[in-house]
């Protein structure tokens, strides 16, 4: 099958850290197709870009309809573009409008609720439902997004659900266990149980309600320990004082960011890998997917993660791990309780968390992507 050329816009690109901007950047590198990138300039983006296979421009300016289709008019005519895909909600219009001007068709990527920011504005919901109705093809990750954009007026047939991919490489055959005996020296975690939640320190992320669930989680395991992986440093002290107000502090650690071989070694340290995401309806809030339930179950980790959003597609409840209610805390404390006293449930849950991460494979994952693509 002939590659086409693609031009993808988005404001959310590595070097940033995020699900989307690790799904955009495995699409690039895995794909097929001849891609060039738009995106916002950033700290570090000069470096990265260079070490790239794919074309990247960077821009210190907003994504404003007017400038942003001079922009693509020029790239469409110089790499004689094919195919323009957005990488993010907020630039939806600028799909539209380059169709109906250009004639381009255009994918849209759909990662989460950051679309749901938007429809509370009247002037902007409009423009939603009519670019998502105007879409060639709208690629998101999970059912529950899928039914929540056929509400806002996208057609079923055209919405493909493609799960995030995992870097196989980077956490099955991980060899640097030297790494994480270190770290375990460094914090003292000898004859510990390990709770971990890697995502960034956000409200709708559940880290202030797995701390709330410790003293209950400690009277049964008392040597059980949590770290939090992921910043930012304000949110970070925050969280201290909660702990510390509620007395687990001495059993909370928190790390900030972390990148490469220590990202990973924080999974192996682990025995359980947990994230109680929260869906505000109000508020815009919902897990698209929760990529890292993947990269917890590709270092052999069982996870734990609330039954909301689409998460219910990166966990099989009972096999890889368990879904719990996001309202009910008894019910994380027993589910996670039970993982944390069972050796034997922990391996078996965990052996089944490889397999399902080899099942998503960034090459495999992609693939389905240049199909969709392919075949418009």
């Amino acid at each position: 099958m002939r590659s086409k050329r693609i031009l993808l816009i988005t404001p959310a690109f590595p070097p940033e850290l995020g699900g989307v901007q690790n799904y955009l950047s495995n699409f690039c590198k895995n794909s097929r197709n001849k891609i060039y990138v738009i995106s916002k300039k950033t700290k570090g983006s000069k470096d990265f870009d260079r070490k790239q296979i794919f074309k990247i421009e960077r821009t210190r300016v907003q994504f404003h309809l007017s400038a942003t289709l001079k922009v693509v008019s020029k790239i469409f005519k110089k790499q004689k573009i094919e195919l323009l895909c957005i990488g993010h909600p907020s630039l939806l219009h600028i799909g539209y409008f380059a169709k109906k001007i250009f004639g381009i068709k255009y994918v849209v990527f759909i990662f989460g609720g950051e679309y749901l920011d938007f429809p509370f504005s009247k002037f902007y919901k409009p423009i939603i439902r009519r670019s998502l109705r105007n879409a060639d093809s709208i690629i998101t990750i999970s059912k529950w997004l899928k039914q929540d954009l056929m509400k806002l007026g996208a057609s079923g047939n055209r919405i493909k659900i493609v799960h995030p991919g995992v870097e196989l490489e980077r956490f099955i055959k991980f060899k640097k266990f030297d790494m994480v005996e270190d770290l375990g020296r460094k914090h003292n975690l000898h004859d510990k149980k390990i709770i971990l939640t890697v995502a960034r320190l956000l409200s709708r992320k559940g880290h202030r309600n797995v701390i709330h669930a410790l003293p209950k989680i400690l009277k049964k395991v008392p040597n059980t320990v949590y770290i939090s992986v992921g910043g930012p440093e304000d949110k970070m002290e925050q969280l201290r004082a909660f702990a510390k107000r509620i007395g687990v502090i001495d059993n909370t650690i928190f790390v900030g960011d972390q990148r490469g071989d220590d990202y990973v070694s924080y999974h192996y340290l682990s025995d359980i890998f947990v994230m109680l995401s929260q869906y505000s309806k109000e508020k815009g809030f919902i897990e698209g997917f929760g990529i890292v339930f993947l990269d917890a179950n590709a270092c052999g980790k069982p996870v734990i993660g609330t039954n909301v959003g689409g998460i219910p597609d990166a966990i099989k409840d009972g096999v890889t791990g368990f879904l719990v209610d996001s309202n009910d805390e008894n019910d994380f404390v027993d589910k996670c309780v039970r993982l944390l006293r069972s050796k034997k449930l922990r391996n078996k849950m965990g052996k089944e968390g490889i397999r399902w991460a080899k099942q998503h494979d960034w090459k495999k994952i992609v693939a389905q992507i240049d199909e969709i693509i392919n075949n418009l």
